[in-house]
């Protein structure tokens, strides 16, 4: 059973709500363990890592509303740093959010925002 069954079977029917409120709250715990640290209180690393866990849960639930795969998520965040590194992320993401989601895939729409950011970049 891949990451994606098993976690629809465990949140079938998730909105878009589910996610960014699970994404919140537990990007929100690892923020609680960080505070704990900065009072000098001893967090393992296990704890952090049960917690980034967490998050990891419901991004990977978020990549599902969408219909798109970790990888996918992974190919934007690299194009999308590319853009950053010569001042044109604006360029980027100008394109990137015009994606509807059905008429074109991902990674067509990050090629042309790239080829749109190299253009522009000279």
């Amino acid at each position: 059973m891949n990451i994606y069954t098993m976690i629809d079977k465990r949140h079938g029917g998730a909105t878009l709500k589910d996610v960014a409120l699970g994404l919140a709250s537990e990007a929100g715990e690892c923020a609680q363990l960080v505070r704990k640290e900065m009072e000098d209180v001893e967090i393992k690393p296990g704890e952090m890592v049960m917690e980034l866990s967490d998050v990891w849960h419901y991004l990977v639930l978020g990549c599902a509303y969408y219909g798109i795969m970790l990888d996918d998520l992974m190919m934007v965040n690299q194009a999308k740093m590319r853009a950053l590194d010569v001042e044109m992320r604006h360029v980027f993401e100008q394109n990137l959010i015009r994606w509807d989601g059905s008429s074109d895939t991902l990674e067509n729409i990050v090629r042309a925002a790239e080829a749109d950011v190299e253009m522009l970049k000279w």
